[in-house]
């Protein structure tokens, strides 16, 4: 595989984050593009469907427990628009767990 300007010649993968937790979505996307990928981030499933359609993203990884439209409901509806390219992951868990002490 060749280089050009230091940089492989591989595929930059573009990766669609969808969550409301805005520090887990913008650490994620930090991660992803110091990988030398294309991150997309969306805080709420209206905004991350209509980058959804607009992108047609390689991954997306959607908070399984958003408000309104869970990553579930949300990987049925992408299916069903064919608004991805290759492969949905929807069972990503964004964001902190609640601890309830007794």
């Amino acid at each position: 595989m060749g280089y050009i300007g230091g940089m492989s010649e591989r595929m930059k993968t573009t990766v669609l984050i969808v969550a409301d937790d805005q520090d887990a979505a913008d650490t994620l996307a930090i991660l992803i593009r110091n990988a030398g990928h294309e991150a997309l981030v969306a805080y709420d499933t209206e905004s991350g469907m209509t980058l959804a359609h607009t992108s047609l993203p390689d991954f997306i990884f959607h908070d399984v427990g958003m408000p309104f439209v869970n990553g579930c409901e949300a990987a049925r509806y992408a299916k069903a628009k064919n608004l991805r390219k290759q492969f949905w992951s929807p069972l990503l868990q964004l964001g902190r767990q609640k601890t309830v002490h007794a």
